[in-house]
């Protein structure tokens, strides 16, 4: 979703990125301090929720519009040309 809102190839990723480290340290070290099957349950659903909560807010983004250009042909650019 990020790369289409951007302008180059490079800051998307650099974004996600860093979002990814972050989160997956924060739910590693949620993790780490499960000790019974019921705080997994808990956990497990609770990740659930939140993917589908992210995956629902997509609905609501606003894209950028994609601009369309339309076919032409090379040849009529070169015989249009003045030199």
């Amino acid at each position: 979703m990020l790369g289409f809102e951007f302008n180059n190839n490079a800051e998307p990723y650099s974004v996600y990125n860093g979002c990814q480290a972050l989160t997956c340290l924060v739910f590693n070290l949620i993790e780490s301090q499960i000790t019974s099957s019921s705080q997994f349950i808990i956990y497990s659903a609770i990740c659930g929720g939140l993917s589908m909560i992210a995956a629902f807010t997509t609905s609501f983004f606003k894209f950028k519009v994609e601009v369309k250009y339309e076919n032409v042909d090379i040849s009529d650019l070169m015989n249009s040309s003045t030199m």
